[in-house]
């Protein structure tokens, strides 16, 4: 039985049992681990402070050659949420963010970018950036790497993009799109912004108020579309 150390953010914490917890971590070697915390609910025990949405940790575990649940042995914190949480007025992104990596990280597959996008998107909250501009960033790279994004600047027949066809969820030309509405002003430019800039440097909400809101219900639809169902988290707002 191998102890495998690494960084990890904590996405779920579940009662176990009397005294223990089960935990959803989203490492940085191995992408979702589930591990179970024995005494984590004890009044007294060290894996407390650590262990709760969001905060990132080091963790020691390990796993039996039965392939069962890991067993979490140690976690240390490095990163707290909780100054984050008292921060934001509205908590819809500190249920969401969880959920949606939690959904969409494959278990047992390393994701070291999508990682670094979540440490980036809770930096850019600490810093004070707009929570819809962290939202649409966010949410352009998890269905970018999920696969689920689909080409903008073409239709499927070749020709330019310039209409959104909300039945299909493709972007199409004006031929191929019969009564679709055109892209908002802004479109390309915002998404070819997120593409190749950091978070930070991306136009903020204030700019386009209208784009981002079609955009993040864009986003929605589309992650609604591939899971079959919404996230629960979107029962607290619906951007």
């Amino acid at each position: 039985m191998v102890v495998k150390s690494d960084s990890a953010f904590v996405l779920s914490v579940h009662p176990y049992r009397e005294t223990s917890a089960t935990v959803a971590l989203f490492t940085l070697g191995e992408g979702l681990k589930r591990a179970v915390a024995k005494g984590a609910r004890r009044p007294k025990s060290k894996l407390t402070a650590a262990l709760s949405p969001l905060n990132e940790v080091t963790v020691q575990f390990y796993e039996s050659e039965r392939g069962s649940m890991a067993t979490l042995a140690e976690a240390d914190l490095l990163r707290s949420a909780l100054p984050l949480a008292i921060k934001l007025p509205d908590p819809f992104l500190l249920h969401y963010l969880p959920e949606a990596v939690l959904t969409f990280v494959q278990e047992g597959e390393s994701s070291p970018v999508l990682y670094r996008l979540l440490r980036a998107c809770l930096d850019g909250l600490e810093r004070g950036l707009p929570p819809l501009q962290v939202k649409a960033y966010f949410d352009f790279w998890l269905l970018r790497s999920n696969g689920t994004l689909p080409p903008w600047r073409r239709c499927s027949c070749g020709a330019p993009a310039t209409h959104w066809d909300p039945r299909a969820l493709k972007a199409r030309c004006a031929r191929h799109a019969p009564g679709a509405p055109p892209f908002p002003d802004g479109l390309l430019d915002l998404l070819a912004a997120f593409r190749s800039r950091p978070l930070g440097e991306v136009p903020p909400p204030d700019a386009a108020p209208d784009l981002y809101r079609w955009l993040l219900g864009t986003f929605c639809d589309l992650q609604t579309h591939f899971l079959g169902k919404p996230l629960k988290s979107y029962a607290l707002n619906r951007p």
